[in-house]
């Protein structure tokens, strides 16, 4: 992989996880008005994505990692849990843009990683 890829591959994770933010807040929005109080933890939820899309931002791959971690957590294995199958293609698509994600930032911490005169 070249530098240029993957700088493409992480631009693209950070701006799947604006979406999935985007995505997480319109949620909390619909059900803030519920008797439950599920609005408060959206909206934990929706902070810690947000500042784990902006460490893939800056390249971080302990960022990226965690983001599709907590993505899947939060997502994936929900759905496959319940049964409840509604949006599994879309958030299936996040997921493979977080996952090349993590590929990108491993990859440009190798690409650009400084060489030792170690002998």
């Amino acid at each position: 992989m070249s530098l240029e890829d993957a700088n493409g591959k992480i631009r693209n994770a950070w701006i799947a996880g604006l979406v999935a933010v985007a995505a997480l807040a319109i949620s909390t929005f619909e059900y803030a008005g519920n008797p439950w109080g599920i609005g408060k933890w959206n909206w934990l939820n929706t902070l810690i994505m947000l500042v784990l899309t902006a460490a893939v931002y800056k390249k971080s791959r302990v960022g990226a990692v965690l983001l599709l971690v907590y993505y899947l957590g939060l997502n994936i294995i929900p759905r496959i849990q319940t049964g409840y199958w509604y949006g599994l293609p879309f958030a299936l698509v996040l997921v493979y843009f977080l996952y090349q994600g993590v590929r990108g930032t491993f990859a440009y911490h190798a690409l650009t990683a400084v060489p030792t005169n170690d002998t």
